[in-house]
């Protein structure tokens, strides 16, 4: 087909014009009033204002429908015209395909030379046979063209029949197709509302369980802190008792000696009450390992609820993938099927045609077998030509097809590409933030650590100056009054040796020594617990830091969890959805591609 075809209607044509049975489209039917036998491919674009390419798919489609069929090009077409022009009779220009009664064209008359015939009687019965042979032959041929002409208009009421019995079951198979749709539309949107249903339960379950978790984790935090509260208290009270009682015993040290065996009661009242902040801080740790072994049953419950959310999760996927195999194969058993009734019917009407055409075979005459012979050949050149169209439209369809599924698998994977690309971005994001979170967290530790760690320099060096300013004014006092025996000028120093001998002359200080070792030894035992106090003080707050660091820990541990299993099921829908707008996609394709 190129711009010079000339295209002219067949007897489908002609009837579609006149019975305006609205077949075509618009353009399809204007496209057809314009073929007249005569114009041109370029005449047809410019007289219909189509573009070319969509005029030749128009004409393509006529053509294969039966509507027109090509004479040829220009040149031949005309060469043909004049041929035929000069053998055919006047007002014979077209034919018409649905007149029958001139495939045969006019029988010829054959008659006897009469100059021979002779006089006698044998010759004139010879010469009537002759002359009624031709009358005869011309019988048998117009009752023979009459019945081919039966038989040709029987077999195309039976095309047509079967025609619209086919076009009848394809638009019953269309509304039933289309009725499957609708309901396999309303399933899924069914199906979609019990799980969007299901996941706003399951997600409501989540925030309570969540709430009550953080509200056990608050009720436990805050009785740590009350308890943490009343144990610095008891120490502070602890602490500014063991100062008043250090404090008395310097007043009665420097007082008199006799007061030691008071000291000693003393002595013996903190021990006992030492041993009781001791039991106190036993059992104010035991609580401190019920609430924690309170947190890892509930972190144990969290656990065992997600490990439940998982499986549950689990178990919803493969149904989903079982659903979806399913319908897979259910569908491809119905390809099939489909295919084989195709098959069975494309056989079924083979062998009819190939049984009717034997039995026409059969029933011809001996002389009309070299014209069947070359009516034979022309419809299998027909056939064939038909075929290889056919073939040829199938395989521009499969290759469509095939560049169509190509796109979309690029689509697809571009679109996928993107979203994988959005979700490590995202993460990135995340961890950055995260990151960013825990650093600002540890510095702000290692601020309140320096911050501790700065007042505690600062009290140590107060303490320390207190002391010496102390010394000093005790070496003042002494140096003062030299007779005068003072304890103030004994080191505050656990450390140093305790001399009692200050102010004094050695023959009463040589008596005194015992007294002056159990002073010393009094002091040590002070101090010895003001460090122990202070080394415990120092692990709790060291115990709780690593509680609280823990339990931070945990609950970011949670967040990211619970955030990654929101945007994998995100992730799921997303899929989802994607996959049923491909599976409607290509079901709609192929409900169009199916021949109407």
């Amino acid at each position: 087909m190129d711009r010079t075809s000339i295209f002219s209607k067949a007897g489908k044509g002609l009837l579609e014009i006149k019975s305006k049975s609205n077949r075509l489209s618009k353009d399809e039917f204007r496209v057809l009033n314009l073929v007249d036998g005569k114009a041109t491919l370029g005449d047809l674009v410019e007289k219909s204002r189509i573009a070319e390419l969509e005029l030749r798919k128009i004409l393509r489609l006529l053509s294969d429908d039966g509507y027109i069929k090509e004479l040829g090009n220009a040149s031949t077409a005309g060469s043909a015209g004049g041929r035929a022009q000069s053998s055919a009779p006047a007002g014979a220009a077209e034919v018409d395909d649905l007149d029958f009664t001139q495939v045969l064209g006019p029988s010829k008359s054959t008659k006897p030379d009469a100059s021979q015939s002779g006089a006698g009687a044998q010759r004139e019965r010879a010469e009537a046979e002759r002359k009624a042979a031709p009358d005869v032959a011309a019988a048998k041929g117009r009752e023979e063209a009459a019945r081919r002409t039966k038989e040709e208009a029987e077999q195309r009421a039976r095309a047509d029949g079967e025609r619209r019995a086919k076009e009848e079951a394809e638009k019953r198979a269309k509304q039933e197709a289309e009725k499957r749709a609708k309901e396999e539309a309303e399933r899924s949107a069914r199906e979609e509302e019990v799980k969007s249903r299901a996941r706003a339960e399951t997600e409501r379950k989540a925030q309570e369980e969540e709430a009550r978790r953080k509200k056990l984790e608050a009720e436990a935090r805050a009785r740590l802190e009350a308890e943490e509260r009343s144990r610095e208290e008891a120490q502070r009270r602890a602490g500014e008792k063991l100062e008043s009682e250090a404090r008395a015993k310097e007043e009665e040290l420097r007082r008199a000696r006799e007061k030691l065996d008071a000291e000693a009661r003393a002595k013996e009242d903190t021990e006992r009450r030492a041993r009781e902040e001791a039991e106190r801080q036993a059992k104010t740790q035991a609580e401190v390992a019920r609430l924690e072994a309170e947190l890892h049953r509930i972190r144990e419950e969290e656990r065992k609820r997600k490990e439940e959310e998982e499986e549950r999760k689990r178990r919803e996927d493969e149904e989903r993938k079982r659903r979806v195999e399913e319908e897979r194969i259910r569908r491809e058993e119905e390809e099939k099927r489909r295919r084989e009734e195709e098959e069975r019917k494309r056989a079924e009407e083979e062998e009819r045609r190939r049984r009717e055409e034997e039995r026409r075979r059969q029933e011809e005459e001996e002389e009309r077998k070299r014209r069947e012979d070359e009516e034979r050949r022309r419809r299998q050149e027909e056939e064939r030509k038909r075929a290889e169209e056919e073939e040829r439209r199938r395989r521009e369809e499969e290759s469509r097809r095939q560049e169509e599924e190509e796109r979309k698998r690029r689509e697809d994977e571009e679109r996928r590409r993107r979203e994988e690309e959005e979700r490590k971005r995202a993460e990135e994001e995340e961890r950055k933030r995260r990151e960013e979170e825990r650093r600002r967290q540890e510095e702000e530790e290692r601020k309140r650590r320096e911050d501790e760690e700065r007042r505690r320099r600062e009290e140590d060096e107060r303490r320390r100056r207190s002391e010496d300013e102390a010394a000093r004014a005790a070496q003042q006092r002494s140096a003062s009054s030299a007779t005068e025996f003072d304890f103030t000028a004994m080191p505050l120093d656990p450390s140093a040796p305790f001399d009692l001998n200050v102010g004094r002359s050695p023959e009463p200080a040589q008596g005194a020594i015992s007294k002056q070792e159990a002073v010393r030894k009094a002091l040590e035992e002070q101090a010895r617990r003001a460090r122990l106090e202070e080394e415990a003080r120092a692990a709790m707050a060291r115990a709780e830091l690593e509680a609280r660091e823990k339990a931070d820990r945990e609950a970011r541990a949670l967040a990211e969890a619970l955030e990654r299993a929101r945007r994998e099921a995100e992730q799921r829908a997303r899929e989802e959805a994607i996959r049923r707008l491909q599976e409607d996609k290509e079901r709609q394709a192929r409900s169009q591609r199916k021949p109407k």
